[in-house]
């Protein structure tokens, strides 16, 4: 049995219109709104991106706002990615399942069963109020000291550059998919039996 750590964000679910519109509205909320790429931003810590756009004295202002509307926000418009749908019921029969998500861990509670798909996992990393994490990396360590995981039979599936070096960090091995919001490579797998063939 292998233990599989899902990202959740442009891996498991696709949910960008609802996050880029969560992010609209913070940013409008303090009074700028970022010229980039919306979709860059999801992914990074939001710690970090509302540093960077805000200033050090509003970052974390910003983070409890995103939050409080994402509570309070109805789940239209998330979907679960189909290779995803299609796999989740093949790799939960013979591996532990688990997400790694910087969100915070009720949020992704909520998610996974207004999307059907709680039932597959092992477990749930988030992130905490009480006690907040600074990157995927440290919540991808949580899960393996938890659950004392084997890193030798530990796999992260993930779609961006973040989940990579959070795995790599973490010694554990990577797997990228390409239907994300990472960006595609040589080595990203892009169906659902590609994905299972890969673990």
């Amino acid at each position: 049995m292998k233990n599989i750590i899902f990202d959740l964000d442009g891996t498991l679910v696709d949910s960008k219109e609802l996050q880029i519109n969560i992010l609209k509205q913070v940013f409008s909320h303090f009074g700028t709104i970022p010229n980039v790429d919306f979709l860059t931003l999801i992914g990074p810590p939001l710690i970090d991106t509302f540093t960077r756009f805000l200033g050090e004295n509003s970052a974390q202002n910003a983070y409890e706002y995103y939050n409080s509307i994402f509570k309070t926000t109805k789940i239209e418009g998330i979907s679960v990615f189909p290779e995803i749908l299609e796999a989740l019921p093949k790799l939960s029969k013979e591996n532990r399942l688990f997400v790694a998500s910087l969100q915070l861990k009720d949020i992704v509670e909520r998610e996974l069963e207004a999307l059907k798909i709680r039932e597959y996992f092992f477990a749930i990393g988030g992130d905490s109020v009480s006690l907040p994490a600074t990157s995927k990396t440290e919540i991808i360590g949580r899960i393996i000291e938890e659950f004392s995981l084997d890193t030798q039979n530990t796999v992260m599936v993930g779609d961006t550059e973040f989940d990579k070096s959070s795995a790599e960090i973490n010694k554990i091995r990577f797997i990228q998919v390409g239907w994300g919001y990472g960006g595609k490579n040589k080595n990203s797998i892009e169906s659902s039996d590609s994905l299972i063939n890969a673990i």
